[in-house]
């Protein structure tokens, strides 16, 4: 048999068997008679359902009869594919199947990655002198040391109140991600599946942003908060017109923010209506009880933060004074730093702190 050797990455654009078939068409002309001898790279091999992975496995084993420590991989897959399916939740909860993640693991897994850590390079004879042979190096990394900072009473006590608020779905529940949740039926035709799931995991993606940018950078913080307040302030606005757009492959708030009418948007619905149905226009019968006095809820709270993180001026972030404090102390100290260079991710680029000058030493790179 001719072999075939494929070294794929991002493997999880094959989501199926018929995927890879294919594109070893394109490439090989067929892969019938040939002896397959596949390497799939993957960050993401597991994402959403069991099927991923079975799949990516199915590329190069006998799915009724592997070499693995389960060999029918169709039986041992089935059973977590079909709960899957009737539970479409877990499609966007990975955790919902996470008890079984062992189980992938030893019986399915373990054999088949190939896995090597800084750790398993150095302590493996044959890795360890082929990267001395190469003069591969790898930097140690040394420990982590905190920097304390402390929040003065007044700003402690709303840093408290805000995060509190934010996860009690009594006055924050993000309403405003959950439109497709509360449509009738009737209203919903089918148009959104899955639109309970869908809309509980925006609503924590939401939820899970803003506190992320709360603990990371208060600038970034309220560039958010003010956002969905704003955006909720409109979704209210647009229910009491009695014209609610939903519309994913469009920026609502963006166009009725440039002073469009509902007739403008709705127009600008029906350019792209052919090709993405999803987009459409709701009246107030359309939703059920509970949208309206949700939303009214989220932007009294939101409004109430919102307008005393405003008043917090850019200079008031200990956590950003402290910082700054450090870089110009500690941070290019050469016992410490000996290359002299400092990686610095942030959640808020550009930070807008012109009046900071660090010096010569520090350059701040942006995606262009």
């Amino acid at each position: 048999m001719k072999p075939i050797n494929l070294e794929t990455i991002e493997a999880s654009n094959f989501k199926t068997y018929k995927s890879f078939v294919n594109q070893a068409e394109k490439i090989f002309g067929g892969i019938e008679g040939f002896e397959k001898k596949v390497v799939l790279i993957s960050a993401t091999p597991l994402n959403n359902k069991p099927e991923d992975i079975y799949y990516l496995i199915s590329l190069f084993q006998d799915i009724r009869n592997s070499n693995l420590g389960e060999p029918n991989l169709q039986k041992f897959f089935y059973p977590h594919i079909v709960k899957q399916s009737l539970n479409p939740a877990n499609a966007f909860r990975p955790s919902g199947y996470s008890r079984h993640i062992h189980g992938y693991k030893d019986k399915v897994i373990k054999d088949i990655t190939i896995r090597r850590t800084r750790t398993d390079l150095r302590k493996n004879d044959r890795y360890r002198i082929d990267l001395m042979q190469q003069g591969i190096v790898f930097p140690k990394v040394a420990d982590p040391i905190a920097n304390q900072y402390q929040l003065p009473q007044e700003l402690a006590e709303l840093f408290v109140e805000t995060a509190n608020a934010i996860i009690d779905k009594n006055k924050i529940d993000f309403y405003r991600y959950q439109a497709i949740a509360y449509l009738t039926d009737e209203a919903n035709g089918g148009t959104y599946q899955n639109a309970q799931t869908i809309s509980r995991s925006l609503a924590f993606i939401m939820q899970t942003q803003l506190i992320k940018r709360l603990e990371s950078s208060f600038y970034a913080f309220k560039k958010s908060l003010s956002k969905i307040t704003t955006s909720t302030k409109q979704m209210i606005e647009m229910y009491e017109r009695d014209s609610v757009f939903i519309a994913p492959d469009l920026d609502i708030s963006d166009l009725l923010n440039k002073g469009l009418s509902d007739e403008e948007i709705e127009i600008e619905i029906f350019k792209i209506d052919d090709e993405k149905p999803k987009n459409r226009k709701f009246s107030q019968k359309d939703f059920n009880k509970g949208f309206i006095e949700g939303l009214r809820v989220d932007f009294q709270n939101l409004e109430a933060l919102n307008e005393k993180w405003q008043k917090v001026e850019p200079h008031n972030d200990p956590k950003w004074n402290i910082f700054i404090d450090l870089l110009k102390s500690d941070y290019f100290e050469s016992s410490k730093n000996e290359l002299g260079k400092l990686v610095i991710p942030s959640l808020s680029l550009p930070i807008p702190y012109s009046t900071y000058q660090i010096g010569s030493k520090m350059k701040l790179l942006t995606k262009s």
